[in-house]
């Protein structure tokens, strides 16, 4: 029959070993988050290496400064002057209907005979 401290021991090393377990997972998801940023800055550097390559340039100074330039230049467009904003919605443009021109019997589906269409029935 088992003593007290028997029960004690088994109780100490469970709970041990369920520290140790809960350490291991920490840890197990920190090196994941790490792996995810590894991969990440991977992916950078690779469009780095192919956006120097695009534009035939050297050094990483070269494309920095470009893209400065170009965000610089891209901001100074953002700062000019708003584009006219209309009080009428084109909305067949908006919903790319330009050359929408169905036959009448579309209309005539829809309950559109000759003007208003007929309101229905009941509820």
């Amino acid at each position: 029959m088992p003593r007290e401290n028997d029960w004690v021991a088994i109780e100490r090393q469970e709970n041990a070993l369920e520290e140790l377990e809960e350490r291991a997972a920490a840890q197990a998801q920190e090196a994941m988050a790490r792996v995810a940023r590894l991969r990440k800055q991977r992916r950078f550097l690779r469009k780095r290496k192919i956006e120097m390559a695009r534009r035939g340039l050297r050094f990483l100074d070269d494309l920095d400064a470009a893209e400065a330039k170009e965000a610089e230049r891209e901001g100074a467009q953002d700062r000019e002057a708003p584009a006219p904003v209309s009080d009428v919605l084109d909305l067949p443009g908006v919903l790319g209907l330009d050359d929408f021109d169905p036959d009448p019997a579309f209309w005539e589906s829809l309950g559109f005979v000759g003007g208003t269409p007929q309101a229905s029935q009941g509820s």
